[in-house]
């Protein structure tokens, strides 16, 4: 399927893009560095470490598989939240680097 927009148009998409990107890396962050998200990730994490696997039979595997579940899945939460943040940083340079193309173009 061909792009009928022009370089301008393209130019424009891609910074709006990376406006919204950069845009949601710093609402992750703000999230990520929140009390809030900081006290709720601790709880869940101490509630499967020190309530629930403890309370595990010694031959309950499904018990304790549940439990390697849950510390994944919250790891693997805050993982890809972290990874937005990383889009965002990539985002915020590319955007510069077009600024900066854009600005040596018009001068030109």
């Amino acid at each position: 399927m061909a792009d009928d927009r022009s370089p301008a148009e393209r130019q424009a998409d891609e910074e709006r893009d990376a406006y919204r990107k950069i845009d949601q890396a710093q609402k992750v962050s703000q999230l990520l560095d929140s009390k809030a998200f900081k006290d709720a990730t601790e709880a869940i994490m101490d509630q499967l470490l020190y309530r629930d696997l403890p309370n595990c039979a010694a031959d309950d595997d499904r018990g304790r598989y549940r439990v390697q579940v849950g510390v994944e899945m919250l790891n693997l939460i805050i993982k890809n939240l972290r990874h937005h943040i990383d889009t965002g940083k990539l985002a915020q340079s590319s955007l510069a680097h077009m600024q900066r193309e854009k600005k040596r173009r018009s001068a030109a």
